[in-house]
């Protein structure tokens, strides 16, 4: 990589000077060496010509940025999709042969079911009851995965290697969405082998994710954020 490109920083109100090809997680560091905003917050992703940015994202032109943390709604955003990953990971890990359904926002958080893989007579989904112990080894597991500080990383894949992915874990309102897409190639997050795909990027990875708590919430559970 040679040359170097200007970049506006808009929380510095200043230009940074960075080499081509950098990376905004790289650029980041360089404006905040210990990876926390002016707030305190950790930078979870970018805003680049006004346009939301992971920080795996590659500068090869000039651009205005601004670094997001959680005060901001797209930084929120993708801090609460990044959760849900390792919430998804936990439940697969546990729960093998159930699926996580993240139902709908209360004002605490996400509600969320373990559900079986069948329905019941009358076609409704057929729910897994977690116990307050499993609940807890839930909370206890998603922490380790936070501690641990793994990266989140991101792959181009076709749509049939989506579909058998997806098909394995059971997803089948995603193969479907897949489908009705209709496109040859999609970009799916990864974290420790594990798969799925999110409306918008995900945090560098797992280590800023140090604020939720799970909670039984009636058939489910909250996840709270």
């Amino acid at each position: 990589m040679t040359g170097e490109i200007r970049i506006y920083c808009e929380n510095k109100q200043s230009y940074v000077k960075v080499a081509m090809g950098y990376t905004l997680s790289e650029l980041a560091s360089q404006v905040y060496p210990d990876s926390r905003l002016e707030n305190g917050l950790p930078v979870l992703a970018a805003l680049v010509d006004n346009k939301l940015k992971g920080l795996d994202y590659r500068i090869m032109n000039p651009h205005q940025v601004e670094f997001i943390g959680y005060s901001h709604p797209d930084g929120r955003r993708t801090y609460i999709r990044s959760l849900c990953f390792v919430l998804q990971y936990v439940a697969r890990e546990m729960f093998p042969d159930k699926i996580l359904a993240i139902d709908y926002a209360l004002p605490s958080g996400l509600y969320c079911e373990l559900r079986e893989d069948r329905t019941r007579e009358d076609g409704r989904p057929s729910i897994h009851r977690l116990r307050d112990s499993e609940l807890e080894e839930m909370e206890r597991r998603m922490r380790e995965i936070v501690a641990a500080d793994l990266p989140f990383g991101k792959a181009s894949m076709s749509a049939e290697e989506c579909a058998l992915i997806f098909g394995r874990n059971r997803q089948k309102e995603k193969v479907n969405l897949l489908k009705s897409i209709g496109r040859f190639h999609y970009s799916v997050y990864t974290l420790a082998g594990q798969y799925d795909t999110f409306y918008g990027p995900l945090t560098a990875s797992t280590g800023v994710l140090h604020t939720f708590s799970i909670a039984g919430f009636h058939d489910g559970f909250c996840l709270q954020y």
